[in-house]
């Protein structure tokens, strides 16, 4: 797992009891290059705000958002996922972007995740969230924001010299 919310293996005791392993939290601006399993996984988890995260799985069709069990007011909003988003009771997610996503990273042999002009279903497609006012880098976030962790800046281009 790129990030674990809560823990899925957990005694009978405690099933039955029904206690939460997370609650209240916000897990924003993250750059998750997963492992075989998830990008992010949630279970048992209570009021959880997964935001404006970029998910990169060589597998495109890998798990990049995985919420398992009991779960309560947990939604997904503003993700770039290669992967899928699976559904569950007390999960909801909207202004998600699921796809393959090819040219829209710098450069996905080095993790640079930075957004390209040709992530055009990502730049400025995004739910504003009061939760969320940067990026990964500390930009401010645009009205709408882009998907991802990264807000799209366009790179400067420099003049070529007169001979």
């Amino acid at each position: 797992r790129g990030i674990g919310i809560g823990n899925p293996s957990i005694d009978d005791a405690n099933k039955t009891k029904g206690i939460l392993h997370a609650y209240d939290i916000v897990c924003s601006n993250n750059v998750i290059l997963p492992g075989p399993d998830s990008g992010i996984e949630i279970a048992w988890a209570k009021n959880v705000k997964i935001y404006n995260n970029t998910i990169w799985r060589k597998d495109p069709e890998g798990r990049g958002i995985r919420p398992i069990m009991q779960l309560e007011s947990v939604e997904a909003v503003n993700n770039l996922v290669r992967g899928s988003i699976e559904a569950q009771k007390g999960f909801a997610e909207r202004s998600n972007y699921i796809g393959r996503m090819e040219g829209y990273f710098r450069d996905t042999g080095v993790a640079d995740l930075h957004l390209t002009i040709d992530a055009e279903k990502a730049i400025a497609q995004g739910t504003p969230l009061d939760e969320v006012k940067e990026d990964a880098a500390g930009r401010p976030r645009g009205a709408p924001p882009c998907l991802g962790a990264f807000e799209f800046i366009p790179e400067k281009k420099i003049p070529a010299k007169s001979p």
